[in-house]
């Protein structure tokens, strides 16, 4: 091959190879240019997401009763917006309230539980930009568990609250009429122990309230308006305000619940609560929640729409009742909250069912047969000086020395003259003593019966329709602050 031909050869080998090179740095240009972007794109997508949650409140301050607070931070954000999903167990606490703190106000947003799990989505468009850990939300709650699965000392709450993904959930649709939530009220309960602004989408009654020993009859009711007085005893701005719904009345059915309504609150008359009638009973006003005017006249108001009507009421409400049109004879409640009542509790003049929820969602007490746990309000496991020995009234049995001194001694936290007493507490604890058994069979009771014991089924005695001193104690110092 010639000279000239050789070098042809080699300026044509080297002007593909040109080629070959620029090809290779202009894809490897490109695939930077893309990657980049899609580092982006992950770094925004984990920003959203990176939370974490952290209980401030030290362990050895967690007690029934008692608040617990939880610090959501940001562990880094690139974007002014964020959300996040939290779950916690209703049945164990009641959220009071979500607080602003760096990235400004929270919005929530109700999406469906899972199971107990109480599930929302909260979020915020005012989030600071920054790769810095940053406080996005805290979480305050109060402890209201009745549970086994948390002893007295509050042990058992690890998993109290956790994080969620919300990923692509939404909120649910609005069953009812739409009316915007107060944006601090709990959004599975009707309110929280402090006194919540009151949602005015429907009149409010006002005037006169009736003689406060008395009460109307159902018939009596006025019908045309939406929240029904049963008994005002006052302004609704100093007094305790519960609410009555009715669960799967049928349209036809209405003055049944009505009666019922009655019934609930006519219960507590029955009690010895009518001896502490300016400490306890003139300070609520109850009343009906006429759903047939609100809902439709041919509705049928579910026990399921009642629980979402009761997160966003209608009427004046700090608490709230729920009568389930169904023959089981039992309730259940959520201390603070509010209750539920079968009823199958009217079927009988000696039943006294709502009382005893009323016990529970207002005066915080405990169920005095065995319930597999209790709380300290009228429950102790402080014994007496004669640590008596055998329950003298058996939970479905009739008393038998339930006199003997052996139980007439007071337990401990109940013995004035052992422990400092205020002057309220010396007055109504006198006549307490220390009966066996008390949500637990450890704990002690302070009389043989009560209004929180079961003995309205089986073999009722005078004792079973008093609130024993502890527990008039109780209510009577949560409804102070009432007028």
């Amino acid at each position: 091959m010639s000279r000239r031909n050789k070098i042809k050869k080699r300026k044509t080998l080297s002007k593909a190879f040109r080629i070959k090179i620029w090809h290779v740095i202009v894809l490897l240009v490109v695939f930077i240019f893309f990657f980049l972007i899609y580092l982006q794109k992950v770094d925004n997508i984990s920003a959203a997401a990176r939370f974490d949650i952290e209980l401030s409140t030290p362990r050895d301050q967690i007690q029934r009763g008692g608040e617990v607070e939880f610090v959501i931070d940001i562990l880094g954000n690139n974007s002014s917006s964020a959300r996040t999903g939290i779950q916690y167990d209703g049945r164990k606490v009641e959220l009071l309230e979500i607080v602003r703190s760096d990235a400004g106000d929270i919005q929530r947003e109700p999406i469906a539980n899972d199971g107990n799990l109480t599930r929302l989505i909260i979020s915020s468009d005012n989030v600071p930009v920054t790769e810095a850990r940053q406080t996005f939300a805290r979480l305050r709650f109060r402890i209201i568990d009745t549970t086994d699965e948390v002893d007295e000392q509050g042990r058992g709450f690890t998993q109290i609250c956790t994080l969620f993904d919300p990923g692509d959930v939404s909120p649910p649709r609005p069953t009812t009429s739409p009316a915007s939530p107060t944006s601090q009220l709990p959004l599975t309960t009707a309110t929280s122990t402090s006194q919540q602004p009151t949602n005015t989408s429907v009149p409010i009654p006002t005037g006169q309230s009736r003689p406060s020993s008395t009460l109307p009859s159902a018939n009596e009711l006025d019908k045309s308006l939406s929240c029904i007085p049963i008994r005002v005893n006052g302004s609704n701005s100093d007094k305790l305000d519960i609410t009555i719904y009715g669960g799967n009345y049928r349209p036809e059915q209405f003055d049944r619940f009505l009666e019922h309504a009655v019934r609930s609150v006519a219960e507590l008359e029955k009690t010895n609560l009518t001896d502490y009638r300016s400490d306890v009973l003139n300070k609520m006003n109850w009343y009906v929640y006429n759903h047939l005017n609100v809902l439709g006249p041919n509705e049928v108001l579910t026990q399921e729409r009642a629980q979402s009507i009761v997160s966003n009421p209608k009427c004046p409400q700090d608490r709230y009742l729920i009568l389930i049109n169904d023959p089981y004879v039992g309730g259940l409640s959520a201390f603070g909250i509010g209750g539920f009542v079968g009823t199958g509790s009217f079927g009988d003049p000696d039943y006294i069912v709502a009382a005893h929820e009323w016990g529970h969602y207002v005066g915080e007490l405990s169920d005095e047969y065995e319930g597999g746990g209790f709380y300290p309000t009228n429950c102790t496991t402080s014994s007496s000086d004669r640590n008596p020995q055998g329950d003298p009234c058996p939970d479905k049995e009739q008393c038998r020395n339930e006199n003997d001194p052996m139980y007439q001694q007071p337990c401990s936290n109940w013995n004035c003259s052992i422990r400092d007493c205020n002057a309220l507490q010396e007055q109504l604890y006198e006549g307490s003593g220390c009966y066996p058994r008390c949500g637990d069979p450890r704990a002690y009771r302070p009389r043989p019966r009560s209004v929180m014991d079961r003995s309205m089924f089986f073999f009722p005695t005078e004792d079973t329709f008093k609130f024993n001193g502890p527990s008039l104690y109780s209510i009577i110092s949560l409804l102070d602050r009432y007028k």
